[in-house]
């Protein structure tokens, strides 16, 4: 029931992503690629929340199995939880990128919060390691 709850919860990421995209698209302008990609990148990163939680569903629905097929679903979901911040660095980086270049007198977000952004974004690398 909590990886349920959680595929759920994850789905809720896509407005949330739209509703970052809509105001990066009121800084950036009428052609707004890296508002785009951040939404682009925002849908990505739902399934690559959801896929993991199908493994480890998968690993739970039947206890019975050998214990190293139920270590090698839980390992390929964990793998892949962490293994996410291709999309998440990719993300930070456009949206820093388009707070900090824009040049409203009335901007969306504070410039503070794009260097923020842009400090957060390597920040999520060392997941790699894994």
């Amino acid at each position: 029931m909590g990886l349920l709850l959680s595929m759920f919860g994850s789905a809720l990421l896509i407005p949330f992503a739209a509703v970052i995209t809509a105001q990066l698209r009121r800084s950036e302008g009428r052609f707004s690629p890296l508002a785009d990609s951040q939404l682009a990148l925002g849908a990505l990163l739902v399934l690559l929340f959801i896929f993991p939680m199908i493994f480890l569903e998968t690993a739970a629905y039947r206890p019975e199995r050998d214990p190293n097929e139920i270590r090698l679903l839980s390992d390929l979901a964990w793998m892949g939880f962490i293994g996410i911040w291709f999309t998440v660095f990719c993300q930070w980086v456009s949206t820093g990128q388009v707070i900090l270049w824009g040049r409203s007198p009335r901007p969306i977000y504070p410039r503070w919060a794009g260097y923020t952004c842009i400090w957060v974004a390597p920040l999520s690398v060392p997941g790699s390691l894994i």
